[in-house]
């Protein structure tokens, strides 16, 4: 279980304005936010993979702090709002920076009706396409904890129906905790 509790940060030194989190999130579903813009859905996503570090509180994965492991050694996957991607990989090297085989790759995609070729450079790929791309890259990555900001964004209605079907299927064959922050109704 992933437990998030009493999770206080804040952008500024003087701590106004503090954004506190409390969340107690099980394996087995996928988690949804779906707030206002500037509520902090990022920031709690970035507080989990340990790209901020809290003012006060516990995260906790399995009974165990993940607050004093580094970022790298945190069993966390994370596809950001803003994807960062190389543009000059092709699509096939960019999803093998997961460390899943390539055979793994190919049959990741294999589920979608893409219109690009695995070679084909991601800067020559439009944005939905990167995110695609980037959403199957995180998910191959094979970690307990997935987070997704945003994922669907500037995907199209059929792919964006596509990708979510594939999460549910994703996360009941491997029981990660996935949180997900959604625009979307």
């Amino acid at each position: 279980m992933l437990v998030v509790d009493n999770l206080t940060y804040s952008h500024k030194e003087d701590h106004e304005e503090s954004k506190s989190f409390c969340y107690n999130l099980s394996f087995e579903k996928i988690h949804t936010i779906r707030e206002e813009n500037g509520w902090g859905k990022s920031t709690l996503m970035d507080l989990i993979a340990g790209f901020l570090k809290p003012q006060k509180g516990a995260i906790k994965w399995q009974g165990q702090s993940l607050l004093s492991l580094s970022t790298k050694k945190r069993p966390v996957s994370y596809l950001m709002q803003a994807p960062v991607f190389f543009p000059l990989l092709s699509v096939i090297d960019t999803l093998h920076l997961s460390g899943a085989l390539k055979s793994e790759c190919i049959e990741a995609l294999n589920g979608f009706d893409v219109s690009f070729e695995l070679d084909q450079k991601m800067t020559n790929l439009s944005g939905g396409q990167r995110q695609l791309v980037m959403f199957l890259q995180c998910l191959l990555q094979k970690r307990d904890i997935v987070l997704l900001d945003e994922p669907f964004s500037a995907m199209d209605l059929k792919t964006e129906a596509k990708t979510k079907h594939y999460l549910e299927k994703h996360q009941s064959k491997t029981g990660a905790v996935v949180l997900m922050s959604d625009h979307s109704s």
